[in-house]
């Protein structure tokens, strides 16, 4: 394996474009982003990152995820930014982050009704995507409190 195919925003062609179809193509790439930020601003952890409404991160999300599970050409003729990870390298993201990050797009697919074979195919691919941004090692005693209480908030449901 060479050094771009492990990278999660590395392309190939073939699995890449049966993820898109599982989705169900670029207005459900729009919607499950839609979810996932209208829950990033209500998160104790990643809104501080959005000091302003995160409309302007929507669309770029969209263009990357669309382009990322298949489709061609949008994120990058549309992007600055030549990799995910230049894109994040602005933000300190350590474990918490990572991890709110994660639960907020786990429940962003809940809310938008995604179906099992998508939330399947995606999950493995958010986590691998979310583990390569982590740029800052150490959690915050404040994250971690955070953490420890969305993860019981779980727990009682």
């Amino acid at each position: 394996m060479d050094a771009d195919s492990a990278r999660p925003d590395a392309i190939d062609t073939g699995e890449h474009a049966k993820r898109i179809e599982v989705l169900g193509g670029q207005d459900a790439c729009r919607r499950l982003v839609t979810a996932f930020y209208a829950r990033v601003l209500r998160d104790p952890i990643l809104s501080p990152m959005f000091p302003r409404h995160p409309k302007c991160a929507i669309e770029p999300l969209t263009l990357f995820l669309h382009h990322f599970l298949g489709a061609s050409g949008s994120y990058s003729e549309h992007s600055f930014y030549p990799s995910l990870r230049e894109a994040h390298a602005r933000f300190k993201i350590g474990p918490g982050e990572r991890d709110a990050w994660l639960h907020n797009m786990r429940a962003a697919m809940e809310d938008i009704h995604l179906s099992k074979p998508a939330r399947d195919t995606l999950a493995p691919l958010f986590v691998k995507a979310s583990h390569f941004l982590v740029n800052t090692p150490h959690m915050s005693e404040s994250e971690s409190n955070v953490i420890r209480e969305l993860e019981a908030g779980d727990a009682g449901r």
